[in-house]
């Protein structure tokens, strides 16, 4: 009785260790095809843009917020391949070790590691001004103000506004008590301002003044969202998150089943036009059946 008693003792241990594996392994069909998503969930457009992959990613998606993502999981077993939504998510991502492509959108920092694909979603400069040139022939300037370094003229709204024949004023608003001498700028009719998604910016203290200013002056305002066309701007170019899935969906087919992407960088130039009719007639630029036949939206 007592070599029996012994046995099991010995034997309970052993069954567990045994057990406890079988129970945590993921069948390997399930992680040959799962395609990990790693976010901030407290930011509203990764949130949608979830929300849309779920609905139309064909391959089992498997939501990974940073704040609720252990390390245990992450090393747990390999996934097919990655999705890393801003700087956070794919600080994240990279804490895998798993040699698998990462798909990285809204990053400002790309690291050297080869994983990476950049998704590259920067704003639509040379649309803005190609439809300001439509809208205003005439048009000789472009004062595009920002705070934060990272929304500083990027080359591509420098070649843009040369292309064109334009000038481009950048000021640099960090302290408010500037704006009203950079606000000079908006006296003359043949200047439009671009207005960058720069949090710095975006307060009452700064775009109620510049909304009201290009007003009396009768000048454009660019915007980047729906509500800063509500605001007063003459258009904008939207991102729309089902697009920009659409965009992340077929990349995740081209490259779930193992073929390695060519190049890092993949510019996404799918926008939605949202046009503010109402601001366009009382500047007396009434847009073209052409214009708004190119929208997608109109206020």
């Amino acid at each position: 009785m007592n070599h029996t008693r012994f046995s099991l003792r010995r034997l309970v241990p052993a069954l567990f260790l045994l057990i406890i594996p079988a129970l945590t392994a993921v069948p390997p069909c399930l992680a040959e095809t799962e395609i990990w998503a790693f976010y901030r969930s407290d930011i509203p457009l990764y949130i949608a843009v979830m929300k849309q992959l779920e609905a139309h990613l064909k391959r089992q998606l498997v939501s990974c917020p940073i704040e609720k993502t252990s390390s245990s999981f992450i090393d747990s077993h390999s996934p097919k391949m990655a999705i890393a939504l801003g700087d956070a998510g794919l600080k994240r991502a990279l804490t895998m070790t798993w040699n698998v492509p990462i798909l990285a959108a809204f990053v400002d920092e790309l690291p050297a590691d080869t994983r990476v694909v950049d998704i590259d979603v920067p704003q639509p400069h040379q649309r803005q001004i190609e439809l300001l040139m439509k809208l205003r022939p005439d048009l000789k300037t472009i004062w595009y103000p920002f705070a934060g370094e990272a929304f500083a003229p990027t080359p591509a709204l420098t070649r843009a506004a040369a292309t064109a024949g334009l000038k481009l004023v950048a000021d640099r608003l960090q302290d408010p008590r500037v704006l009203p001498r950079a606000l000079r700028v908006l006296d003359n009719q043949t200047t439009a301002t671009i207005l960058p998604p720069d949090p710095g910016i975006m307060n009452d203290a700064i775009i109620s003044p510049v909304m009201l200013a290009a007003f009396r002056s009768q000048t454009v305002v660019v915007g980047f969202s729906e509500g800063i066309a509500k605001q007063g701007a003459a258009f904008a170019y939207v991102l729309n998150p089902h697009r920009l899935v659409d965009f992340l969906v077929d990349h995740v087919e081209a490259y779930g089943d193992g073929n390695r992407p060519r190049g890092h960088d993949i510019p996404f130039d799918n926008w939605d036009l949202i046009l503010n009719v109402t601001i366009l007639d009382k500047l007396q630029l009434s847009p073209s059946a052409e214009i708004r036949n190119l929208a997608t939206k109109e206020l």
